[in-house]
């Protein structure tokens, strides 16, 4: 059985957002970690088989996929979040200021070279891109729009990992990370969990 890992986050004390190429039906089963921890399981699918790790399962609700790269989670069980964010159809707009929190999974120094269009990468610059977006660890990347509109991009750091983060202006959750390309997706079928 093949594992994918991803970052969601809540919008409600049991809504969740993440990205829909993570979880693109409800013909797997999905767990989370609880909210707080700056380390994310290693190995997704002893994760999944784990109790050690604080978690709850969660039920599939939706997808605007093929247009749109979100699922929407409900949790299941009895858990509940006292935080969340509240999502927001603010219009991002060129030079906004962003921050994206997730969880960067397993990459390479290859992903790197190929997605990011860096052909000579020195040891240093290695090592940098490594500490800065440590692999299982919590992250917030910061960095500025560089094109508004429905898919606007951005120019921050992202890796595998980090897709269905959310993508944060003002406090507020504005879109998802779904690609290592730099793009933003935000639910534009105005459905019950996104208004």
């Amino acid at each position: 059985m093949s594992h994918a890992s991803g970052t969601a986050f809540f919008v409600s004390p049991t809504i969740l957002i993440t990205a829909a190429h993570i979880v693109p039906d409800g013909n797997r089963k999905i767990r989370a970690q609880h909210p707080g921890s700056t380390k994310a399981p290693l190995d997704p699918a002893q994760f999944i088989k784990s109790r050690s790790v604080n978690s709850f399962e969660c039920t599939f609700k939706a997808s605007g996929t093929p247009n749109v790269d979100i699922a929407i989670l409900e949790v299941r069980g009895t858990f509940r979040a006292t935080h969340y964010l509240k999502p927001s159809d603010f219009p991002l707009e060129k030079d906004d200021l962003i921050d994206v929190v997730g969880y960067p999974g397993m990459y390479t120094e290859i992903y790197v070279t190929h997605n990011h269009h860096i052909p000579d990468l020195d040891a240093d610059t290695v090592c940098d891109i490594f500490s800065l977006l440590p692999k299982f660890k919590l992250v917030i990347s910061c960095g500025l729009v560089i094109s508004g509109g429905i898919m606007p991009r951005y120019r921050l750091s992202t890796v595998p990992g980090m897709s269905g983060a959310p993508v944060i202006r003002h406090g507020e959750a504005v879109g998802t990370v779904f690609s290592p390309s730099c793009l933003i997706s935000r639910c534009t079928r105005g459905c019950e969990f996104c208004n």
